[in-house]
């Protein structure tokens, strides 16, 4: 199976639409695994009905490993090179075995630091651990997208090092 002590077990989890949803082994270290919904969070078993389980080995430009997983409007898959939306049918949905996309939505990577999220914002610290960035999800009637603010770009100080 995909976890095991020769695979590895998931670095990162949250709880999003029902579902248990994990990621990061060592041996899949760009995969997310989402279990059943609603009714079996220890299931597995990747189907093809929408409430089956999951799973999706991130394809992205560089072979990062996941950072962390968190939601908001989408499952949010972070790396030391990018954060990405993975969403269902539209923008706005979550993944599911009939629809999975990852949209990158920043290419500011993450550490391995878990984000925070305040309001309908989520705060994650940068790769190199020396920036702060906010992201949040807009919708209008004709666009719906996240934006990501550095939230240190006004204070320089943050993320240096102490004498």
């Amino acid at each position: 199976g995909a976890w095991s002590a020769r695979e590895g077990y998931p670095a990162s989890g949250t709880l999003a639409d029902e579902r248990l949803i994990t990621a990061a082994t060592y041996g899949s270290p760009q995969t997310i695994f989402g279990s059943e919904a609603q009714t079996n969070y220890e299931h597995y078993q990747d189907g093809s009905d929408a409430s089956d389980a999951y799973s999706y080995t991130l394809a992205s430009r560089r072979n990062d490993r996941i950072q962390w997983i968190d939601a908001l409007e989408n499952l949010i898959v972070a790396t030391q090179s990018a954060v990405y939306a993975f969403t269902g049918d539209a923008v706005d949905s979550l993944p599911d075995p009939t629809n999975i996309r990852a949209r990158p939505i920043s290419f500011n990577g993450a550490s391995e630091a878990p984000p925070t999220t305040l309001g309908s914002s989520l705060f994650y610290v940068s790769k190199d651990s020396r920036r702060i960035f906010e992201m949040t999800f807009q919708s209008t009637p004709n666009q719906a997208g996240y934006t990501v603010i550095d939230r240190t770009l006004l204070a320089s100080h943050i993320g240096q090092g102490g004498a």
